[in-house]
């Protein structure tokens, strides 16, 4: 009786994990690095397509300020865009203009950007969209 209770027991963890894996949500990644720029010596406009992981959902591409050689994975982009060609309009000391062609999710002008000696670099970003469906 005891042997048939722990099988039980057994046989239930397994189905109740197997069941749990697959509701987990699907893992978003970032994937192909579609743009990089150099904006001045130390700071780079990047672009990353994103996979959300649900066939029923667009590719998205996330836009990042970073410093040269810096891992993305611990910022938030300030644009999400369904276009893989933004294109850099004209750049300034601190200011930046794109044109952007898609669908935008997400959007923000002001840009921190912190060095390697702990300053905050803030970054303006001006926009064109042109979305057509």
């Amino acid at each position: 009786m005891k042997v048939l209770k722990a099988v039980l027991i057994v046989i239930l963890f397994a189905a109740v994990s197997y069941v749990g894996w697959l509701f987990l949500p699907p893992q978003a990644s970032l994937e192909k690095q579609t743009l990089d720029l150099d904006l001045n010596a130390s700071f780079k406009l990047v672009g990353f397509r994103h996979n959300s992981g649900d066939p029923s959902l667009p590719l998205t591409y996330h836009y990042f300020i970073t410093l040269e050689g810096e891992d993305v994975e611990d910022h938030t982009p300030f644009l999400i865009t369904t276009d893989p060609f933004v294109k850099l309009k004209g750049s300034a000391e601190n200011t930046l203009a794109l044109l952007v062609n898609g669908k935008i999710d997400a959007y923000t002008n002001d840009v921190w950007v912190k060095q390697d000696d702990g300053i905050l670099y803030h970054w303006y970003v001006s926009l064109d969209a042109k979305y057509v469906r």
